[in-house]
């Protein structure tokens, strides 16, 4: 194999850089770029050999800038940004998740139960386009099919809580807020965007929010 067939995968960068400083993370990012070796048949020993996929949020970078300098190493790797096209993971549409479903329940008829189930719960079709809360939500079918034919309240409030002992569980060992506290912060979080009526908030209102959470709950500070 020649070094320009050569492919290195790294997926999850924002899970390891988000405990970093900025200075680190640019560091880290250059170190996974020197694995590809370094081309032997052209005048710049800088220019590098195959090809190398970095996956992250979406979320993850605060703007296209701060994107495009992180990734490229600061213009210190001899990266061009046209040799770093972005690649977006669009949520999922309808026949996707029909077909999900159908493969991973193993019938056409059972996933279309499933599907009019999500189509019965507020909310609970606008998570299943995400491939994650997808696959979350088809480990949970069974239950939440259970809890429906008891005539228990199945809502997406009911789903989240169902889902956040998945996800806190799931990221054991990363931790930097208490399990609890992260409860009553994506709580207060949740009502203060419901109250805003926005879906969306851009990272500096998000950061505002969190310091002045902080400063009504000292104990989390």
């Amino acid at each position: 194999m020649c070094s320009s067939d050569l492919i290195a995968l790294f997926d999850g960068l924002d899970e390891k850089t988000v405990h970093m400083t900025t200075d680190l993370a640019q560091q880290f990012i250059r170190t996974l770029w020197s694995i590809l070796p370094r081309s032997t048949d052209t005048p710049d020993p800088q220019i590098r050999r195959g090809k190398a996929l970095i996956s992250c949020r979406t979320h993850y970078f605060r703007d296209v800038a701060s994107q495009a300098a992180m990734l490229t190493g600061e213009d210190r790797e001899s990266l061009e940004k046209a040799q770093m096209p972005v690649f977006y993971l669009l949520p999922f549409n309808e026949s996707q998740i029909r077909a999900y479903l159908t493969a991973a329940l193993g019938s056409e008829e059972r996933a279309l139960e499933a599907v009019s189930l999500l189509d019965s719960v507020h909310n609970l079709s606008e998570l299943a386009q995400r491939p994650y809360l997808l696959n979350l939500i088809r480990r949970r079918l069974a239950e939440v099919e259970r809890l429906a034919a008891a005539g228990e309240t199945v809502n997406s409030a009911r789903l989240y809580g169902l889902f956040v002992d998945e996800w806190l569980t799931r990221d054991n060992g990363k931790h930097q807020l208490d399990c609890e506290h992260k409860r009553l912060l994506m709580a207060e979080l949740a009502a203060a965007m419901w109250n805003s009526e926005e879906k969306l908030w851009k990272a500096g209102r998000l950061e505002s929010w969190f310091d002045n959470f902080l400063l009504a709950h000292p104990a989390i500070a």
